[in-house]
């Protein structure tokens, strides 16, 4: 699926596009593609009432780690990314941002 995440499309429509303008977001015209997936992980911390145990709770929350790669458009499937971000743990929006900046690097217009 061609597509970005809400995240990445918030970044794209609000930063993405002004900083990186020789980039476009266009299936049709793509050179290249850059492939993202996600992880959600929960992050439980048990926050201690050291003045009455009766108050102590757990805190629960959810945070996303985004990874991706690389790759010419009609590159098989065996070869290996051109670029590739692993774990990134500021999310799917800040994989994508370092993947166009690798491109816009290299001279990528489309």
């Amino acid at each position: 699926m061609a597509a970005m995440s809400p995240k990445q499309e918030k970044w794209w429509t609000k930063n993405g596009a002004k900083k990186y303008p020789g980039i476009c977001y266009d299936s049709e015209k793509a050179t290249y593609k850059v492939v993202w997936w996600k992880q959600t992980v929960s992050d439980n911390f048990e926050a201690k009432n050291v003045t009455d145990p009766r108050f102590d709770t757990t805190i629960r929350s959810t945070r996303e780690i985004g990874s991706a790669y690389v790759k010419a458009v009609n590159a098989p499937d065996s070869e290996k990314p051109i670029f590739i971000i692993e774990d990134d743990r500021r999310g799917t929006a800040d994989a994508l941002e370092k993947a166009l900046g690798f491109l816009s690097k290299v001279g990528v217009n489309k």
